[in-house]
């Protein structure tokens, strides 16, 4: 009994001391998956308490794609063709200021800020014939750096907007004749796209969870004695 109790208190002690330590926040912002191209606001909860407690904020974008491309060979000869979508993802602003404003924003960004693609793979098409690839999809995403100097636009009660675009085409239309006829071969595509982004705010423990992570270590410091005793 004496065993149980021990490990009991040693857990409880443990546990008070890890989440006393759990000083980041996060929250998160997603745009309904559309068809291209996007051009959305996410509306992100701001930091809810005093500004001076933040440490840091780190902004995470992931975006996806999905849909359907098709390829039509349009000679009278068969052809094995390929194609790939590649749709940019463009970070716009944060909280009102471009990526050109990193004094206003705390952050410094390039676009786009990351791609996602993919492909038909080869397929083999007779004199007129249309194949449709459907199911395909791609997650990318991108981290900023780090921003620990700027906090004012992401505090209060209220959200602050991530402006976000995108730009989708086709690439690497290919089409190989092997019957000695020419090309060309007509491309299709229906594509959708959605984005997240998350957010962690990174803040200084309170006062009192310090006072509680003290207590804590005490505590295991005091069990440890009395099992050697």
């Amino acid at each position: 009994m004496k065993r149980w109790v021990e490990a009991s208190t040693g857990l409880f002690l443990f546990a008070l001391c890890t989440a006393s330590f759990a000083a980041v926040q996060e929250v998160t912002c997603t745009a309904s998956l559309a068809p291209t191209e996007l051009n959305v606001d996410l509306a992100c909860a701001q930091f809810h308490g005093p500004v001076q407690a933040l440490t840091s904020i780190s902004i995470e974008l992931r975006g996806q794609i999905s849909g359907t491309m098709s390829l039509t060979n349009n000679t009278q000869g068969t052809l094995t063709a390929t194609a790939t979508t590649l749709t940019d993802f463009n970070l716009a602003s944060i909280a009102g200021f471009g990526p050109t404003d990193p004094a206003n924003s705390g952050f410094s960004w390039t676009n786009p800020l990351f791609s996602a693609s993919f492909d038909t793979g080869p397929l083999s098409l007779a004199a007129g014939e249309s194949k449709v690839v459907t199911g395909s999809s791609q997650v990318e995403s991108a981290t900023l750096a780090l921003n620990t100097t700027q906090f004012q636009p992401y505090t209060g009660a209220g959200t602050f907007n991530l402006h976000v675009d995108t730009l989708t085409g086709l690439e690497n239309v290919s089409a190989f004749p092997t019957g000695g006829h020419g090309s060309p071969i007509i491309p299709g595509q229906e594509i959708s796209a959605t984005v997240t982004a998350l957010i962690q705010y990174s803040v200084v423990p309170e006062p009192a969870a310090v006072s509680l992570v003290a207590v804590g270590l005490l505590g295991l410091l005091w069990l440890n004695r009395s099992r050697r005793s």
